[in-house]
């Protein structure tokens, strides 16, 4: 009888301590569930809502509980990569916001894209063009451009940071890299001073691409040469 006890409590310690389900349990799925619906009523919220207000707090507690929901989720898995999902969903809401919403308010100042003219477009003069870089979405500032450019290389060698070289990451560093090529040529092709003058944004790219090899500064180096001796395209030539 006492071998049997000793045996089942062994096998009872022994199960208990499974991986599998000490990283995955019950309440965790939940969780997770539960950041997910959070995310979508968040999504829908915004959009159905008539008032412009009630718009900006359903997106950002739709976020905020999102981001808690998969942080907490992952918190079997240590406590690094659950501050690093936290802050990814974080990151991800405000970069969003910023793109494609008016609900980045911070000290009653909007934050967002809102240089879109599309009836200035074609009279905007050469010198006030050289100041921002085209995108789908219109014309982007040249500060706003390199703080995107800061907050995607620090998120990306945030990533590699804690998780190491996934096939994500790999592809992320990939698209910073052809990123900073195009901004480069678009730079070297107008005449333009390196990074349009943004100095401080680029030494924190610089700084955090570390991580990454340099592939991204590397490449917006190398484009920018190209680009100032044969750019992909005539109309790409700004006058000072």
């Amino acid at each position: 009888m006492g071998y049997s006890t000793t045996e089942a409590t062994l096998t009872a310690a022994y199960v208990a301590g499974q991986p599998v389900s000490a990283s995955n349990p019950i309440w965790a799925k939940t969780l997770l569930i539960v950041g997910v619906c959070a995310g979508l009523i968040a999504a829908v919220g915004s959009v159905t809502a008539k008032d412009p207000e009630l718009e900006r707090r359903i997106y950002w507690l739709g976020w905020l509980i999102a981001a808690l929901c998969f942080a907490l989720a992952v918190l079997p898995r240590g406590w690094p990569g659950s501050v690093g999902i936290g802050l990814l969903a974080l990151f991800a809401a405000v970069l969003y916001a910023y793109l494609r919403t008016q609900y980045l308010r911070i000290g009653g100042r909007i934050y967002s894209i809102v240089s879109i003219d599309e009836e200035s477009t074609n009279d905007t003069p050469p010198a006030a063009r050289a100041d921002s870089y085209p995108t789908a979405l219109g014309s982007l500032s040249a500060p706003s451009m390199w703080w995107i450019l800061v907050a995607l290389t620090c998120a990306m060698a945030v990533g590699v940071y804690l998780v190491g070289w996934s096939w994500q990451l790999i592809l992320g560093t990939v698209f910073l890299a052809v990123l900073g090529a195009i901004t480069g040529n678009d730079d070297g092709a107008g005449k333009l001073p390196i990074a349009r003058g943004q100095y401080a944004q680029a030494v924190i790219v610089s700084l955090a691409s570390v991580l990454l090899w340099l592939a991204p500064p590397i490449c917006y180096y190398v484009a920018y040469r190209i680009g100032q001796r044969r750019p992909f395209g005539q109309d790409k030539q700004l006058p000072r």
